[in-house]
């Protein structure tokens, strides 16, 4: 079946057929194809589909409930539809009301389809059977577990006296963990490991409560257990589209996937059927929060309706406002300048949507490190005499998130004054960021700069890498040192500024300014800057009145150092370079090193074609595209250019008439070189054998060297080696 096909199939006969046959188990079914095919998608593209049982009760009505409602929703390719069936697994295998006539009935019917015998296991220690209660509601809302019920629903289910419910559901305890809900400390699942000591009297080994409608999301991956996104994605361009799906979950459930509650409980196999059968509907009531499906999953619209003047406001719920509202910041941020992104408090800031991201769907993590970053990033109350269950940290103990495999995290008390002492919080009923900086005077968003800070060692668990090296990634340079003493490396994550050493070294004058854009009227808008109180300094001083000249001479000769920055080496990590100039030499390397006919001069190897007019032209758009040119995923060499940023940059700050003139003047000078490297789209740089290629160095004729384009209508070059 196609694409399409499956997507008609599923939301056109599957999940309407199941709809009817099964009206509660469908509430966990994803509304739409596309919904599921989004949360099936690892990371690495790879798919693994959630499985679902269908009780064998309603498999023979199956195949014919399909065929109905493909037909009823007029899809012609219903008739002679022959579907097989393949049965898995036994969760969701039985269901039945809580009587203890049916919970008999069910448990003997289970042993016998899996022909196990229940007089020889029931007294087994190592025989355990989870039950569960879904409690669904009967006018269609979506239910959720209040957190302080966690007490009363534990002494109920398990027969606990009063005192042992309150010491395992306390937040000191080791055997407990509330699972928040939405972002809503007082709505919350939980897993305990009552021990046993706290077993109750059906000897219960785990306990859990959670909402059902965490399968949208679920999938197990990397650690995490839902569908996550990390950091490093918003600098791959991954995180709108990512946003987008999720949205259009939570948008697609409203009118198909209600949220139910239900608890679990690990015991015996002598009390699987005892358990769970007197938990009165009045207990349930006080214990859950019941909410329309529209406001638990959807978001505030507002819908202008222009008949009769009226405004009309739609009031839609938690979950998808604050996608929206976590995308537009991340979007805000990518659209800043480069030099306002790599700020302390935008990337805490970073790093804090993200985490609120992934725990809108699931428990927030609050292993070590996530507990170190909302020391950052969340308001803080004072610690006397604070309310354990505001407080962010939750449990002292040791927590499960993906990153607890760290050392115990003590937690860190930022000091505000001499005295205070103050601790994150959820002191507002909700999770809330502190106070984030947005709008005109800040260009990229940041958090205020109070004084926080985020731990290195948590800034590189969430970064993949260091903080300097997050901002050499936007802006600076690092040179990894070369395992060859004789092989320059090229493997830097920037090309190093241009320094005219040969003015300071000879005592030359400074280089003229190269370009006179600004007597024809052209310049640059200034970049933009912070203009917050509490703003960091910018990493490089520009001055207000920059001369777009200056600037266009700046970048000629940093593209002259970048080009042979980049230059290729011989494969392999102990091999000598492809060009014969030391490390020195390339910091020394202008414009007219590439006007030298001699190629030995520069090259221990190559090949060179005389270009046409078309190929020459063709390697100048490489090196300095057009607006609106963009490198593919898999370029090589651009990105660490730092020319090419820079020259990206001046595209987003000049006027269209600028550009071109700019362009004419650039290829003007560009035409004066003798030789280039053979610029492709997706690299600088190419090594390989071609035919068409001449070899002038001796070296044997098949060997992989760099493409050299040797500029039109030129006579071939000389091969007369300096020593």
């Amino acid at each position: 079946m196609s694409q399409d096909q499956q997507k008609t199939f599923y939301e056109q006969g599957f999940r309407p057929a199941i709809a009817q046959l099964l009206p509660v188990e469908v509430l966990e079914w994803p509304p739409s194809y596309r919904d599921e095919f989004w949360r099936a998608t690892g990371r690495n593209g790879q798919l693994r589909f959630s499985s679902k049982v269908v009780p064998k009760d309603a498999v023979p009505l199956l195949a014919d409930a399909i065929r109905n409602c493909l037909s009823a929703n007029g899809v012609p390719w219903h008739e002679g539809l022959v579907i097989l069936h393949q049965v898995r697994g036994v969760k969701h295998s039985s269901s039945h009301a809580p009587t203890a006539l049916d919970a008999r009935e069910q448990l003997r019917e289970f042993m016998n389809d899996n022909t196990l015998n229940y007089r020889r296991l029931r007294n087994s220690a190592t025989c355990f059977v989870d039950v569960a209660l879904t409690v669904v509601s009967n006018n269609g809302q979506c239910l959720a577990w209040q957190t302080p019920s966690h007490f009363l629903l534990v002494r109920k289910v398990l027969g606990l006296p009063n005192a042992t419910a309150v010491r395992i559901t306390s937040l000191g305890s080791s055997k407990y963990t509330r699972d928040m809900t939405s972002h809503l400390p007082e709505v919350s699942g939980w897993r305990i490991a009552p021990g046993v000591r706290a077993a109750g009297i059906y000897g219960c080994r785990y306990f859990q409560g959670y909402g059902t409608d965490k399968g949208l999301t679920a999938r197990l991956e990397n650690g995490h257990h839902a569908k996550f996104l990390e950091c490093p994605d918003i600098f791959k361009g991954k995180v709108d589209s990512w946003t987008d799906s999720l949205y259009h979950v939570n948008v697609n459930a409203i009118d198909s996937n209600l949220a139910t509650a239900r608890m679990e409980v690990r015991v015996p196999l002598s009390n699987a059927r005892h358990v769970l059968l007197d938990v009165d509907e009045e207990l349930l009531r006080i214990s859950l929060i019941k909410v329309h499906p529209t406001i638990w999953w959807s978001v505030i619209r507002y819908i202008y309706l222009l008949l009769f003047h009226l405004l009309k406001f739609v009031f839609r719920g938690v979950r998808a406002y604050r996608i929206l509202a976590c995308q537009l910041v991340l979007r805000w941020y990518t659209e800043g300048h480069a030099s306002l992104q790599v700020q302390s408090a935008s990337l805490v800031l970073v790093a804090g949507i993200i985490w609120l991201l992934n725990g809108l769907h699931c428990a927030p993590d609050k292993g070590s490190n996530s507990k170190r970053l909302m020391d950052a990033i969340l308001p803080h109350i004072s610690r006397d005499g604070a309310d354990p269950d505001n407080l962010a940290y939750g449990s002292p103990t040791k927590d499960d998130g993906v990153d607890s495999a760290d050392d115990e995290f003590l937690p860190t008390i930022r000091r505000r004054g001499d005295e205070m002492q103050t601790l994150p919080s959820h002191a507002h009923g909700m999770v809330f960021l502190r106070m984030i900086c947005v709008g005109p005077d800040h260009p990229v968003p940041r958090l205020y700069n109070d004084g926080s800070a985020l731990h290195p060692k948590a800034f590189a668990y969430f970064f993949k890498v260091p903080m300097e090296e997050v901002r050499n990634n936007i802006l600076s340079s690092q040179i990894r040192r070369p395992v060859n003493e004789d092989r320059v490396s090229n493997k830097t994550r920037r090309t190093p500024i241009y320094f005219d050493y040969a003015s300071i070294e000879d005592n030359a004058p400074v280089l003229p300014v190269e370009f006179n854009f600004a007597e024809q009227g052209c310049s640059l808008r200034p970049i933009p800057v912070d203009k917050g109180a509490d703003a960091e300094p910018p990493e490089e001083e520009v001055p207000d009145d920059e001369d777009i000249d200056v600037t266009l001479t700046n970048l000629w000769r940093q593209f002259a150092l970048d080009i042979t920055s980049r230059g290729s080496n011989c494969k392999g990590s102990h091999a000598e370079s492809h060009i014969v100039l030391n490390a020195a030499a390339r910091l020394h390397v202008t414009p007219d090193t590439y006007k030298n006919r001699n190629l030995a001069a520069y090259f221990r190897d190559c090949q060179w074609k005389i270009m046409t007019d078309r190929e020459w032209l063709a390697i100048f758009n490489c090196l300095f595209p057009p607006p609106g040119q963009k490198l593919s995923a898999s370029a090589q060499n651009y990105a660490q250019m730092r020319y090419y940023l820079d020259w990206a940059g001046i595209l987003g700050r000049a006027d269209g008439d600028a550009i071109v003139k700019m362009r004419a003047a650039l290829k003007e000078k560009f035409d004066e070189f003798y030789w280039m490297p053979h610029a492709c789209k997706d690299r600088v740089w190419k090594s390989r054998f071609m035919v068409s290629y001449t070899k002038s160095s001796g070296l044997p004729r098949r060997e992989p060297c760099p493409l050299i384009a040797i500029a039109p209508r030129s006579q071939p070059p000389l091969w007369m080696p300096v020593a």
